[in-house]
């Protein structure tokens, strides 16, 4: 079992094979949906993790970078009553990852 996120990239790195990036992004996406359903107080982590992979350039979707980086301000903004509403921006998390995670054949049939 890997105690670190470097040994789990490490491990990851040993699996044979090529994995399909869409798929991939379909389950993160999907797995983060599932999540904020739970439990909606992750919103925030769960916009951490999609701003930082918009910096680095991590989606497989060409042109997307920017508005992974829009909704962890956004909900911290409206979170913190500056601007905006927290379930609103929720909302807005909640359709964009129920539109790149389930693209309409949710494998569970929980979010569609």
């Amino acid at each position: 079992m890997a105690r670190s996120i470097d040994d789990a990239a490490a491990a990851l790195g040993d699996v044979p094979g090529t994995a399909n990036a869409m798929s991939v992004w379909k389950a993160l996406m999907h797995g983060w949906l599932e999540l904020l359903q739970k439990d909606p107080e992750r919103d925030t982590d769960i916009a951490k993790h999609l701003y930082f992979m918009g910096i680095e350039g991590r989606s497989p979707i060409t042109g997307i970078d920017g508005e992974l980086m829009s909704f962890w301000d956004a909900i911290d903004l409206a979170r913190d009553a500056i601007y905006g509403y927290r379930e609103t921006e929720r909302g807005k998390l909640r359709d964009f990852s129920r539109a790149l995670g389930c693209q309409g054949d949710c494998p569970t049939r929980r979010c569609n």
